[in-house]
Protein backbone atom coordinates (compact mmCIF):
# COMPACT_ATOMS: atom_id res chain seq x y z
CA UNK A 1 0.00 0.00 0.00
CA UNK A 2 1.44 3.41 -1.11
CA UNK A 3 1.39 6.42 1.32
CA UNK A 4 2.37 10.07 1.43
CA UNK A 5 6.03 10.44 3.19
CA UNK A 6 3.69 12.49 5.97
CA UNK A 7 1.84 9.25 6.88
CA UNK A 8 4.18 7.05 6.13
CA UNK A 9 6.80 9.04 9.11
CA UNK A 10 3.95 8.57 11.39
CA UNK A 11 3.74 4.86 11.12
CA UNK A 12 7.71 4.44 11.40
CA UNK A 13 7.43 6.60 14.76
CA UNK A 14 4.58 4.24 15.57
CA UNK A 15 2.36 7.41 16.66
CA UNK A 16 -0.11 5.77 13.47
CA UNK A 17 -0.98 2.57 14.03
CA UNK A 18 -4.11 2.39 12.28
CA UNK A 19 -3.99 2.46 8.42
CA UNK A 20 -8.01 3.59 7.65
CA UNK A 21 -9.34 2.44 4.31
CA UNK A 22 -12.46 1.44 2.32
CA UNK A 23 -13.47 -2.16 3.31
CA UNK A 24 -13.36 -3.12 -0.98
CA UNK A 25 -12.53 -6.58 -2.63
CA UNK A 26 -8.70 -5.52 -1.88
CA UNK A 27 -9.05 -5.20 1.66
CA UNK A 28 -12.05 -7.84 2.16
CA UNK A 29 -9.05 -10.83 1.34
CA UNK A 30 -6.68 -9.43 4.50
CA UNK A 31 -6.39 -11.35 7.59
CA UNK A 32 -4.91 -10.84 11.12
CA UNK A 33 -1.37 -11.93 10.83
CA UNK A 34 -1.13 -11.11 6.90
CA UNK A 35 1.96 -8.59 6.18
CA UNK A 36 1.38 -5.22 4.76
CA UNK A 37 4.07 -3.40 2.96
CA UNK A 38 3.95 0.38 3.35
CA UNK A 39 5.97 1.99 0.54
CA UNK A 40 6.61 6.11 0.60
CA UNK A 41 5.08 7.92 -2.30
CA UNK A 42 8.50 10.24 -2.37
CA UNK A 43 11.62 7.38 -2.44
CA UNK A 44 12.30 4.10 -2.11
CA UNK A 45 11.45 3.27 1.85
CA UNK A 46 9.05 0.89 2.77
CA UNK A 47 7.53 -0.21 6.02
CA UNK A 48 6.91 -3.98 7.02
CA UNK A 49 4.10 -4.72 8.88
CA UNK A 50 1.86 -7.48 10.72
CA UNK A 51 -1.88 -7.09 10.51
CA UNK A 52 -3.12 -7.41 14.33
CA UNK A 53 -6.61 -6.63 13.99
CA UNK A 54 -8.92 -5.34 11.73
CA UNK A 55 -11.74 -3.12 12.93
CA UNK A 56 -14.60 -2.79 10.47
CA UNK A 57 -17.51 0.29 10.39
CA UNK A 58 -20.04 1.75 8.05
CA UNK A 59 -18.45 5.23 8.38
CA UNK A 60 -15.53 6.93 8.76
CA UNK A 61 -16.65 9.06 11.39
CA UNK A 62 -17.84 6.13 13.26
CA UNK A 63 -14.15 4.37 12.92
CA UNK A 64 -12.68 7.61 13.95
CA UNK A 65 -14.35 7.21 17.69
CA UNK A 66 -13.11 3.93 18.42
CA UNK A 67 -9.27 5.15 19.07
CA UNK A 68 -7.53 7.52 19.86
CA UNK A 69 -6.81 10.50 17.71
CA UNK A 70 -3.46 10.27 16.80
CA UNK A 71 -3.63 6.71 16.03
CA UNK A 72 -5.06 7.37 12.70
CA UNK A 73 -2.63 9.46 11.62
CA UNK A 74 -2.98 13.29 11.95
CA UNK A 75 -2.47 15.65 9.82
CA UNK A 76 -0.09 18.77 9.59
CA UNK A 77 -2.81 21.01 11.86
CA UNK A 78 -3.28 18.28 14.21
CA UNK A 79 -6.43 17.22 12.59
CA UNK A 80 -7.93 13.57 11.25
CA UNK A 81 -7.58 13.59 7.48
CA UNK A 82 -10.64 14.36 5.38
CA UNK A 83 -11.21 10.50 4.03
CA UNK A 84 -13.03 12.24 1.32
CA UNK A 85 -10.57 13.70 -0.48
CA UNK A 86 -9.93 10.28 -1.45
CA UNK A 87 -13.12 8.09 -1.29
CA UNK A 88 -16.85 9.48 -2.20
CA UNK A 89 -19.49 8.90 0.27
CA UNK A 90 -21.34 6.90 -2.00
CA UNK A 91 -18.28 4.16 -1.76
CA UNK A 92 -18.31 4.54 1.63
CA UNK A 93 -21.81 3.14 2.28
CA UNK A 94 -21.64 0.43 -0.46
CA UNK A 95 -18.85 -0.78 1.17
CA UNK A 96 -18.48 0.40 4.63
CA UNK A 97 -14.57 1.00 6.28
CA UNK A 98 -11.98 -0.55 7.38
CA UNK A 99 -9.37 0.73 10.17
CA UNK A 100 -6.14 -1.77 9.75
CA UNK A 101 -4.56 -1.64 13.27
CA UNK A 102 -0.43 -3.02 12.13
CA UNK A 103 2.35 -3.68 13.95
CA UNK A 104 5.92 -5.23 14.48
CA UNK A 105 7.28 -2.40 12.00
CA UNK A 106 10.64 -2.69 9.99
CA UNK A 107 11.87 -0.21 7.69
CA UNK A 108 13.64 -1.36 4.73
CA UNK A 109 14.16 -0.15 1.27
CA UNK A 110 13.33 -1.98 -2.23
CA UNK A 111 16.72 -2.48 -3.21
CA UNK A 112 17.05 -4.28 0.43
CA UNK A 113 14.20 -6.30 0.01
CA UNK A 114 14.57 -7.61 -3.29
CA UNK A 115 18.44 -8.41 -3.09
CA UNK A 116 17.09 -10.70 -0.02
CA UNK A 117 14.97 -12.39 -1.65
CA UNK A 118 17.68 -13.27 -4.32
CA UNK A 119 19.66 -14.19 -1.56
CA UNK A 120 17.32 -16.39 -0.07
CA UNK A 121 15.71 -17.94 -2.92
CA UNK A 122 17.98 -18.55 -5.75
CA UNK A 123 16.30 -21.65 -6.72
CA UNK A 124 13.15 -19.81 -7.51
CA UNK A 125 14.64 -17.78 -9.49
CA UNK A 126 16.57 -19.91 -11.84
CA UNK A 127 13.11 -22.06 -12.12
CA UNK A 128 11.48 -18.98 -13.82
CA UNK A 129 14.30 -18.14 -15.88
CA UNK A 130 13.52 -17.63 -20.05
CA UNK A 131 15.32 -20.19 -22.24
CA UNK A 132 18.87 -19.49 -23.64
CA UNK A 133 17.40 -18.55 -26.84
CA UNK A 134 15.81 -15.54 -25.13
CA UNK A 135 18.75 -13.96 -23.52
CA UNK A 136 20.81 -14.94 -26.50
CA UNK A 137 18.58 -12.91 -28.88
CA UNK A 138 18.60 -9.76 -26.54
CA UNK A 139 22.48 -10.37 -26.52
CA UNK A 140 22.96 -10.64 -30.56
CA UNK A 141 20.83 -7.13 -31.01
CA UNK A 142 23.53 -5.53 -28.70
CA UNK A 143 26.70 -7.32 -30.09
CA UNK A 144 27.24 -4.65 -33.50
CA UNK A 145 27.47 -1.42 -30.45
CA UNK A 146 30.47 -3.77 -28.76
CA UNK A 147 33.96 -3.70 -29.33
CA UNK A 148 36.34 -7.03 -28.23
CA UNK A 149 39.18 -4.37 -27.64
CA UNK A 150 37.49 -3.30 -24.76
CA UNK A 151 36.51 -5.09 -22.04
CA UNK A 152 32.34 -4.82 -21.36
CA UNK A 153 31.03 -4.08 -17.67
CA UNK A 154 27.96 -6.07 -16.72
CA UNK A 155 26.09 -4.61 -13.76
CA UNK A 156 23.89 -7.06 -12.53
CA UNK A 157 24.78 -10.20 -14.18
CA UNK A 158 22.78 -12.48 -12.06
CA UNK A 159 23.83 -16.23 -13.26
CA UNK A 160 26.25 -15.46 -15.50
CA UNK A 161 24.12 -16.34 -19.08
CA UNK A 162 25.01 -13.37 -20.41
CA UNK A 163 28.48 -12.83 -19.68
CA UNK A 164 28.90 -16.74 -20.70
CA UNK A 165 27.66 -15.55 -24.23
CA UNK A 166 29.62 -12.82 -24.72
CA UNK A 167 32.36 -14.67 -23.73
CA UNK A 168 31.91 -17.20 -25.83
CA UNK A 169 31.62 -14.81 -28.92
CA UNK A 170 35.15 -13.50 -27.98
CA UNK A 171 33.95 -10.33 -25.92
CA UNK A 172 35.44 -9.89 -22.65
CA UNK A 173 33.22 -9.09 -19.40
CA UNK A 174 33.90 -7.79 -16.42
CA UNK A 175 31.08 -9.35 -14.22
CA UNK A 176 29.70 -7.67 -10.89
CA UNK A 177 26.48 -8.38 -8.80
CA UNK A 178 25.01 -7.08 -5.60
CA UNK A 179 23.74 -10.20 -4.42
CA UNK A 180 25.95 -12.61 -2.77
CA UNK A 181 24.07 -15.43 -3.91
CA UNK A 182 24.89 -14.70 -7.67
CA UNK A 183 28.58 -14.31 -6.40
CA UNK A 184 28.82 -17.47 -4.53
CA UNK A 185 26.83 -19.34 -7.70
CA UNK A 186 29.45 -17.26 -10.41
CA UNK A 187 32.51 -18.53 -8.04
CA UNK A 188 31.10 -22.30 -8.04
CA UNK A 189 31.40 -22.20 -11.84
CA UNK A 190 34.79 -21.10 -11.73
CA UNK A 191 33.91 -17.27 -12.95
CA UNK A 192 35.49 -14.58 -11.59
CA UNK A 193 33.20 -11.54 -10.17
CA UNK A 194 33.22 -8.86 -8.05
CA UNK A 195 30.58 -7.09 -5.61
CA UNK A 196 29.46 -3.26 -7.02
CA UNK A 197 26.43 -1.11 -6.29
CA UNK A 198 25.71 1.08 -8.87
CA UNK A 199 23.27 3.08 -6.71
CA UNK A 200 26.05 3.78 -4.53
CA UNK A 201 29.39 4.36 -6.37
CA UNK A 202 30.82 4.76 -10.11
CA UNK A 203 32.98 2.28 -11.82
CA UNK A 204 36.72 3.07 -11.85
CA UNK A 205 38.18 3.27 -14.25
CA UNK A 206 35.63 4.12 -16.91
CA UNK A 207 34.40 1.37 -19.49
CA UNK A 208 33.80 1.72 -23.17
CA UNK A 209 30.61 -0.13 -22.62
CA UNK A 210 27.85 -1.15 -19.80
CA UNK A 211 25.84 -4.00 -20.01
CA UNK A 212 22.27 -3.93 -17.58
CA UNK A 213 20.24 -6.39 -19.01
CA UNK A 214 17.29 -7.06 -16.62
CA UNK A 215 17.97 -4.75 -13.67
CA UNK A 216 15.68 -1.66 -14.16
CA UNK A 217 12.91 -3.68 -13.48
CA UNK A 218 14.15 -3.43 -9.79
CA UNK A 219 14.94 0.38 -9.19
CA UNK A 220 12.47 3.25 -8.65
CA UNK A 221 12.66 6.14 -10.41
CA UNK A 222 14.88 8.06 -7.72
CA UNK A 223 16.96 4.99 -7.89
CA UNK A 224 16.98 4.84 -11.71
CA UNK A 225 18.09 7.99 -11.93
CA UNK A 226 20.86 7.98 -9.45
CA UNK A 227 22.05 4.85 -11.72
CA UNK A 228 21.92 6.51 -15.24
CA UNK A 229 24.03 9.30 -13.50
CA UNK A 230 26.84 7.24 -12.14
CA UNK A 231 26.49 4.84 -15.36
CA UNK A 232 27.54 8.05 -17.02
CA UNK A 233 30.08 9.31 -14.59
CA UNK A 234 31.81 5.24 -15.59
CA UNK A 235 31.58 5.72 -19.08
CA UNK A 236 34.78 6.68 -21.52
CA UNK A 237 33.67 9.55 -23.83
CA UNK A 238 32.12 8.36 -26.99
CA UNK A 239 31.26 4.84 -24.97
CA UNK A 240 28.07 3.16 -24.69
CA UNK A 241 25.02 1.94 -22.05
CA UNK A 242 23.26 -0.94 -22.77
CA UNK A 243 20.07 -1.32 -21.48
CA UNK A 244 17.17 -4.26 -21.42
CA UNK A 245 14.05 -3.51 -19.17
CA UNK A 246 10.19 -4.32 -19.24
CA UNK A 247 7.98 -2.21 -21.13
CA UNK A 248 4.87 -0.95 -19.51
CA UNK A 249 3.69 1.55 -16.50
CA UNK A 250 3.47 -0.35 -13.02
CA UNK A 251 5.17 -1.03 -10.27
CA UNK A 252 4.68 -3.59 -7.29
CA UNK A 253 5.78 -5.82 -5.07
CA UNK A 254 5.78 -9.56 -6.37
CA UNK A 255 5.28 -12.63 -4.64
CA UNK A 256 6.34 -15.28 -6.55
CA UNK A 257 9.73 -16.17 -4.63
CA UNK A 258 10.40 -16.49 -0.69
CA UNK A 259 10.55 -13.04 0.17
CA UNK A 260 8.76 -10.30 -2.57
CA UNK A 261 10.48 -8.55 -5.17
CA UNK A 262 9.76 -4.93 -5.73
CA UNK A 263 9.50 -4.48 -10.42
CA UNK A 264 8.74 -1.89 -12.13
CA UNK A 265 7.68 -1.84 -16.04
CA UNK A 266 8.62 1.38 -17.36
CA UNK A 267 6.62 3.60 -19.79
CA UNK A 268 9.52 4.88 -22.54
CA UNK A 269 8.90 8.05 -22.16
CA UNK A 270 9.35 8.27 -18.42
CA UNK A 271 12.56 6.18 -19.33
CA UNK A 272 13.79 8.36 -22.08
CA UNK A 273 13.28 11.84 -19.95
CA UNK A 274 15.59 10.23 -17.06
CA UNK A 275 17.94 9.19 -19.90
CA UNK A 276 18.04 12.44 -21.38
CA UNK A 277 18.49 14.19 -17.87
CA UNK A 278 21.85 12.09 -17.49
CA UNK A 279 22.82 13.80 -20.36
CA UNK A 280 23.29 10.48 -21.97
CA UNK A 281 21.97 9.96 -25.93
CA UNK A 282 19.66 7.01 -27.34
CA UNK A 283 20.81 5.70 -30.19
CA UNK A 284 18.06 3.01 -30.40
CA UNK A 285 15.59 1.46 -29.19
CA UNK A 286 14.14 -1.79 -29.90
CA UNK A 287 10.86 -3.87 -28.20
CA UNK A 288 11.12 -7.50 -27.96
CA UNK A 289 9.12 -9.82 -30.00
CA UNK A 290 6.48 -10.31 -27.48
CA UNK A 291 6.02 -6.50 -26.15
CA UNK A 292 7.22 -6.98 -22.77
CA UNK A 293 10.77 -5.52 -22.86
CA UNK A 294 12.65 -2.82 -24.52
CA UNK A 295 16.33 -2.53 -25.64
CA UNK A 296 17.54 1.08 -25.13
CA UNK A 297 20.95 1.63 -26.52
CA UNK A 298 22.84 5.06 -25.09
CA UNK A 299 25.74 6.49 -25.65
CA UNK A 300 28.00 9.23 -23.67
Amino acid sequence: MKLNVHYFNQIEQTTKTIEVRLNDEKRRVLHVGDTIVFSNTEDNRLLITKITKLDIHKTFESLFTSAPTAAFGIDENGNLPDMYQFYSKIDEEKYGVVGIHVSEITTSTTQDITVAAYNQDLSSYQAKLPPDEVVEKTIDHIIPYLDKQHPILEIGSGTGRDADYLEKNGFQVIRTEVANSFISFQQSKGKKISSYNVLLQTYTPPQHAILMNGVFVHFTENEAEQALNNCYKSLEKNGYLCINTKEGNTEELVTNMAIPRFMKKWPKEKLTTLIQKADLTIIETKLSDDGEWRIYILKK
